[in-house]
């Protein structure tokens, strides 16, 4: 005789908030300013959740989005240098195409891809460290339902690839914002 009864991680899993995604920090380099742009930040309406002194400057994290967005407009105003990443609303999919000759354009791949649906913000060529062209392209997209199906294409152009996840991190480069003096 076997009688049911609720487990306890489900208790506990549904007594739980639902943890909110963290914004991204900001971190402007110059801490010697930090006094003027707090005070930029109180008359704008600027909400923060904290600040901390990093050896680089200070690394802020914005209430929300929205506090984000204000901030790093007015550092770009204030010609604030700084340091971030993009949202991860904003980020975009970075697929790696195998399998397409070198000698295909980047127009004809971008307008094959249209052609299936898709929105193709980037084709880059990868080459070689002596600048010979890779059958390898890093196809950029948005991020929407569609641009995941990329990863099932199996033909392109009339030949057989593999699309893949990038795995290299080098071509997604942080936001790194350098006015000009």
């Amino acid at each position: 005789n076997v009688t049911s009864q609720p487990s306890r991680s489900a208790d506990v899993a549904s007594s739980q908030p639902s943890r909110q995604r963290r914004v991204t920090p900001i971190a402007p380099r110059d801490g010697a300013r930090w006094r003027t742009l707090t005070y930029k930040f109180i008359s704008l309406g600027i909400k923060t959740d904290r600040a901390v002194a990093v050896d680089a400057g200070i690394r802020i994290i914005p209430k929300s989005e929205e506090d984000y967005r204000k901030i790093v407009r007015l550092f770009q105003k204030e010609e604030v240098h700084h340091h971030t990443f993009p949202l991860p609303s904003e980020r975009n999919i970075h697929a790696v195409v195998r399998g397409v000759p070198v000698n295909f354009s980047d127009t004809e791949i971008k307008g094959e891809l249209e052609q299936r649906g898709y929105s193709p913000l980037h084709i880059i060529r990868l080459k070689r460290s002596v600048d010979a062209p890779m059958p390898l392209v890093v196809v950029i997209l948005p991020e929407t339902e569609k641009s995941q199906q990329v990863f099932n294409e199996h033909e392109m152009l009339g030949l057989t690839i593999r699309v893949e996840v990038q795995k290299n991190s080098r071509l997604i480069e942080p936001a790194l914002h350098r006015p000009n003096a």
